[in-house]
């Protein structure tokens, strides 16, 4: 009996099927540390939706605390804080 050399066509075909793989996408996480510019942005950005959030309630008690105009109360909330501030838009 002869031994399986590299040569050997079906040995090359059962080495193509063993060596066969599906390739996997790697997801690679990232962190990326704000500039201090991008800190005060994202401080102002949180500053400005707490102002908004808190008027916004406001305006829905003043309704009764009536649902269904949330939007409308929000829309209406920050347009009144970027008026007041100095907030990008």
């Amino acid at each position: 009996m002869r031994a399986k050399s590299s040569e050997d066509p079906k040995h090359i075909e059962r080495s193509k099927k063993k060596s066969a793989h599906v390739p996997q996408t790697q997801v690679h996480a990232t962190t990326t540390v704000p500039s201090s510019n991008e800190s005060d942005i994202s401080r102002d950005d949180s500053e400005m939706q707490a102002q908004v959030r808190n008027l916004a309630y406001k305006f829905y008690e003043e309704r009764g605390c009536v649902d269904g105009q949330d939007l409308q109360d929000w829309l209406k909330a920050e347009s009144i804080i970027r008026k007041r501030g100095n907030f990008a838009a």
